[in-house]
């Protein structure tokens, strides 16, 4: 079994493909091959993963509003070409805490997994 990258006809044809949500051009494809048949392939893109949101003292109102200006923060500068040059244009988190999950929708989230508390956010 080869191992190998995509061609850019492979990307561009994958790309419509069901359950695909990653932008391929963006990513890193590896492609399974076997006698010249595609058996499958893997896709590796940089991503921001957004954690530990840690908060000390202060009231709940306090905290909340230092955490909504946190994730803000972040999400301004991964909008921002000037300061993110790296080109990276979404982030995840995982979560379990109800409160978060509560935010993460509120602030834009998508969540990826019915079971699993993942949310990724793409700009």
């Amino acid at each position: 079994m080869l191992i190998r990258h995509a061609t850019p006809e492979e990307r561009t044809a994958w790309k419509d493909h069901p359950g695909i949500w990653i932008d391929l051009q963006a990513a890193e494809v590896f492609v399974a091959e076997d006698r010249g048949e595609v058996i499958g392939f893997l896709c590796a893109q940089k991503v921001y993963h957004v954690e530990h949101l840690v908060l000390f003292g202060g009231s709940k109102v306090k905290r909340s509003r230092a955490a909504l200006q946190l994730y803000r923060s972040v999400e301004s500068f991964i909008r921002n070409p000037l300061t993110n040059r790296d080109g990276i244009r979404w982030m995840f988190s995982f979560t379990r805490r109800q409160p978060v999950k509560d935010w993460a929708d509120r602030l834009g989230w998508t969540r990826c997994y019915q079971r699993a508390a993942t949310f990724t956010k793409y700009f």
